[in-house]
C-alpha cells in the first residue's frame, strides 16, 4: 500500500512539474558564458544543472557552450524544468522601417541569429499622417476642359480631395458690327467672333474711304491788289472746309453802255444814248485823281443826276499846278451807293465805265 501511495505521489508531482513549466516559459539564459536566472517562491527553491545543484532562487553558473537541463524545486517538489541551449549570441539586424502617412513604422532592432533570442527590440514609430495641399484648378476654355480645385497629400501623393472636370465652354459667337466709311477713315464690313476668347469666325473686310464730295465753292474774301482772294469749298458730305487762293485780276475798262463820252482838255461831255431808258434813275459819278509834287495823292469824286437823255458837262476835272493827273473815271449807273462801292464793283456789274488818263 505504502508503494501505491508514492506511486500516486510521483505521478502529481509530474502533472505539476509539466504544467508549471508549460505555464511560466523560459527563466534561464545563457549571457557571457554564463547561465543566470531566478526562480521567485516563498518557499524553499532548489536549481539543478543538467543533475547538479546550482543554487537556490537565483543562479549565475559558468558553463561552456553546449545543451543544459534546468530544473527547479520547490519544497522538494519539482516545478520548472527547462533546455537551455547555451551559446554566445550572432547579431542578426532587424531592419527598421519608415513610417509613412497611414502606417506605423519601426526602429532598426536585432535579434539572435541562432536562438532568435531578441537583443534590441524594434519599437514602433507612428505613422506621420497626411499633409494636406491644394491642388490649383484650371479654368474651362471655348475649347478644352478645365478642372475643379483638389486636394493630395504632399508626402505621399495621395489624393485626398479628387479633381473634377469641367467641360469646355464652347464658343459664344457675336456680331463685329458693321463700321461705315468716313470720307477720310476706311470702314469695314459686319463679321463674328467669341466674345469669350476673341477667336474670329467671320473676319471684317475693309471698305475704303469715300473722299470728300466738295461744293462749287463760295468766294469768302475778294481778292484786291494788295491782297489774294480766297475761295471756301465745303465737303457735302461731312461738312469739311478746304480754302483756294484766288488771284487778283485788276478790272479792265468796258466800252461805255448807256452813254457816249468826249473829254476836251478838262471838260468831259457825257451823252446818255437810248440804252439809258433802262436804267430806273441814271446817276453820273465822275473820280478823278492826281498826284503832287512832293508824292500827295488826292481823289475827288462828284455825283450827277442824270435824266434819260441829254448831255452833262463836268468841269473842274482839272489839276492843280505842278501835280501829275493819275486818271479820270466816269461811271453811269442806277446805284446811288456806287460811290462807296468802288470802281472794280462796277465793272463787274456791267455798268458803263470809261477811264481817262
Amino acid at each position: 500500500m505504502k508503494k501505491f501511495f508514492s506511486i500516486i505521489l510521483s505521478v502529481l508531482m509530474l502533472l505539476t512539474f509539466s504544467m508549471t513549466a508549460l505555464a511560466d516559459g523560459e527563466l534561464f539564459s545563457y549571457q557571457d558564458g554564463r547561465i543566470v536566472g531566478s526562480y521567485e517562491s516563498d518557499g524553499y527553491v532548489e536549481i539543478w544543472v543538467n543533475g547538479q545543484i546550482a543554487g537556490n532562487d537565483r543562479i549565475q553558473v559558468a558553463a561552456p557552450a553546449g545543451e543544459y537541463t534546468i530544473e527547479v524545486y520547490e519544497n522538494f517538489a519539482p516545478v520548472y524544468s527547462q533546455v537551455l541551449n547555451a551559446h554566445e549570441h550572432v547579431a542578426e539586424v532587424l531592419p527598421g522601417k519608415a513610417a509613412t502617412c497611414t502606417e506605423a513604422g519601426l526602429t532598426e532592432g536585432s535579434k539572435c541569429s541562432v536562438c532568435g533570442e531578441i537583443l534590441a527590440a524594434q519599437e514602433e514609430i507612428p505613422a506621420l499622417g497626411h499633409k494636406i495641399v491644394a491642388v490649383e484648378g484650371k479654368d474651362a476654355t471655348c475649347t478644352e476642359a478645365g478642372l475643379t480645385a483638389g486636394e493630395k497629400c504632399q508626402v505621399c501623393g495621395e489624393v485626398v480631395k479628387a479633381q473634377e472636370e469641367i467641360p469646355a465652354l464652347g464658343h459664344k459667337f457675336v456680331e463685329i458690327p458693321a463700321v461705315a466709311p468716313t470720307c477720310t477713315e476706311a470702314g469695314a464690313t459686319a463679321g463674328e467672333k467669341c466674345e469669350l476668347c476673341g477667336e474670329v469666325k467671320v473676319a471684317p473686310e475693309e471698305i475704303p474711304a469715300t473722299g470728300h464730295v466738295w461744293d462749287e465753292g463760295v468766294i469768302t474774301r475778294e481778292a484786291t491788289a494788295e491782297q489774294a482772294g480766297e475761295k471756301t469749298y465745303t465737303c457735302t458730305v461731312c461738312g469739311e472746309t478746304k480754302t483756294e487762293e484766288v488771284a487778283y485780276v485788276p478790272a479792265e475798262p468796258t466800252e461805255p453802255t448807256h452813254y457816249s463820252i468826249e473829254k476836251d482838255g478838262s471838260i468831259v461831255s457825257i451823252t446818255l444814248d437810248e440804252n439809258a431808258e433802262a436804267l430806273e434813275e441814271p446817276y453820273v459819278y465822275v473820280v478823278w485823281s492826281y498826284t503832287l509834287a512832293d508824292g500827295t495823292n488826292f481823289s475827288f469824286t462828284k455825283t450827277f443826276e442824270a435824266s434819260s437823255n441829254g448831255t452833262f458837262r463836268i468841269g473842274n476835272a482839272s489839276t492843280p499846278l505842278g501835280a501829275t493827273l493819275d486818271f479820270v473815271c466816269v461811271i453811269v449807273c442806277d446805284d446811288l451807293d456806287l460811290e462807296s462801292k468802288g470802281v472794280a464793283e462796277a465793272n463787274a456789274n456791267d455798268y458803263g465805265l470809261a477811264m481817262f488818263e
